[in-house]
């Protein structure tokens, strides 16, 4: 099972305790994220009500391709979003990449210079919603990649995402910070996870990749084939993952382009 790790960030994880000012509380959180995510993501929390305990994490990743895409192969493209097509700029690259056809998905790791963490393309085989929500699964999550040539074409983009991951966490087996836990020797209260929201900013292009992303927990009390050329054609939705020494950082669904 996939070692989800939510509160894993760049040294930058807190626990507010909420004062009796709901609004200043908020306004703390945020300028927290803000801060850690080198302004990219300045608000995560509009308000909050009775809770208790609000934990939170942020990332913020600059990072440069192992290697990098040749801007002299970027073209024109169309990417087939759920309502209709989009253009885009896609880049394109030939070469030895990590890779995994699972019975659901495409799979593809690309490595950044310098750093432990990578990036992990889940492209589905079938088209249209279901099959893209359903493609982020253990299994793809999972998969054991192998180097093999594989033709890449992939979308230059820069996308915002909004996620609350409560059903996500569960449908990946990730179940057990659902359940209800005492924290009485921190926070003098026993606390249960309500929900899990992220936004996340990802910026790629040729180069590399920009991203910051931001986890907030809210806790309220208790009781409330062959081998071959392979080509991975990311034309349509399909899920950007950052990941660390096998825990995610964050997810992104790359659906539409604006």
């Amino acid at each position: 099972m996939r070692n989800l790790n939510l509160l894993k960030s760049n040294d930058a994880m807190a626990a507010f305790k909420i004062d009796p000012q709901p609004l200043l509380s908020a306004e703390q959180v945020n300028k927290w994220v803000s801060d850690n995510t080198a302004g990219m993501i300045p608000k995560i929390l509009e308000k909050i009500g009775d809770e208790e305990v609000i934990l939170v994490s942020a990332l913020y990743f600059s990072g440069k391709f192992q290697n990098a895409f040749d801007p002299r192969q970027t073209v024109a493209a169309d990417f087939s979003s759920f309502n209709g097509k989009t253009p885009c700029q896609m880049m394109y690259a030939k070469r030895h990449m990590g890779y995994a056809r699972t019975s659901t998905a495409q799979v593809v790791e690309l490595e950044y210079a310098d750093s432990d963490i990578v990036a992990r393309l889940i492209l589905p085989l079938e088209d249209g919603q279901a099959a893209f929500e359903h493609s982020l699964s253990e299994e793809n999550l999972d998969a054991k990649l192998r180097p093999i040539e594989i033709a890449l074409q992939f979308p230059k983009f820069e996308v915002e995402s909004s996620l609350v991951l409560n059903d996500i966490l569960k449908y990946i087996g990730v179940r057990q910070i659902f359940e209800k836990v005492d924290y009485d020797k921190t926070l003098g209260s026993a606390l249960q996870v309500d929900q899990v929201l992220q936004k996340s900013i990802v910026k790629v292009d040729e180069e590399g990749t920009v991203a910051a992303s931001a986890t907030a927990i809210r806790m309220v009390r208790m009781g409330a084939r062959l081998q071959q050329l392979e080509r991975v054609i990311c034309n349509k939705p399909f899920w950007f993952i950052l990941e660390s020494s096998n825990k995610i950082a964050f997810v992104v669904a790359v659906s539409k382009f604006q």
